[in-house]
């Protein structure tokens, strides 16, 4: 079933205006059967959850709330584009999303797994590349502080991905009928724990992140710039190659299992 997309804003560049993009995608995704949607639709419920912070009257705890709606639109750009690319078989440009596209288009696709790897792609390369080519963009009027206060900003982020990970937990289960999700909710603690084990993931990957945009912010040139992007780029395709394949998954799950064993300890 051909899926209209003229309509859709692929280069957002508010947190609204992101949401809205996300929303409408998902929706003619969802109703062509295309499993593109999975990771499309998560990504949608913790942009909702921006739009909340946004549009909150009380002391939301974020130091500079503007830079982080502009920033969510941006970042979601990099989602929609790579979606848009797939569906037009043009070339997608980073590792990552070629294999989270290419997963999710495949029927049947394991809607855990698109939502994994989707996340990969977004957090360990766009993540770093948007936020950099941001306060490249801007480099004028960052300093030392403020770049200080744009990571406080960074950190808190986290507060709303833990409150985004049962919801999301839901979409996989009631959209999609992901039997493994369902079945973690079956285990004792089983949804707590695999709350607890995502977020340590989350986490992990997102304080890399920041050590990769420092890095490139401190880059004296262009070579050196563009040999950390390649970088990121090859480590978030090995890790979207570790999601696919069952023995380097299950390998990859044991040790977060060991480092979640730690931390309840």
């Amino acid at each position: 079933m051909p899926i209209t997309t003229g309509d859709i804003n692929w280069r957002p560049r508010t947190a609204p205006e992101a949401l809205t993009a996300l929303e409408l995608l998902s929706s003619r995704l969802r109703g062509a059967g295309d499993d593109r949607a999975v990771f499309i639709d998560v990504y949608a419920v913790i942009t909702r959850r921006v739009v909340d912070v946004m549009q909150a009257e009380d002391d939301t705890g974020f130091l500079d709330p503007q830079w982080l709606s502009e920033l969510t639109g941006l970042f979601a750009e990099e989602a929609l584009i790579a979606t848009r690319c797939s569906l037009l078989g043009e070339p997608v440009t980073s590792s990552s999303w070629r294999l989270a596209t290419r997963h999710a288009a495949r029927r049947p696709a394991s809607p855990w797994r698109s939502a994994v790897l989707g996340i990969n792609a977004h957090v360990n390369y766009d993540l770093g590349l948007v936020v950099h080519d941001y306060l490249r963009a801007h480099r004028e009027r960052i300093d030392a502080p403020q770049l200080r206060r744009y990571h406080q900003d960074y950190q808190r982020v986290n507060r709303i991905l833990e409150q985004s990970v049962a919801e999301c937990a839901d979409v996989l289960v009631d959209r999609y009928g992901c039997r493994a999700t369902t079945a973690a909710g079956y285990l004792p603690l089983g949804r707590r724990t695999a709350a607890y084990a995502v977020m340590l993931m989350l986490v992990s990957w997102r304080d890399r992140s920041w050590r990769d945009i420092l890095t490139l912010w401190n880059a004296p040139d262009e070579r050196t710039r563009t040999r950390v992007l390649r970088r990121m780029d090859r480590r978030a395709g090995r890790i979207a190659q570790a999601v696919t394949s069952g023995p380097v998954l299950g390998r990859s799950l044991r040790g977060i299992g060991s480092a979640l064993w730690r931390g309840l300890g």
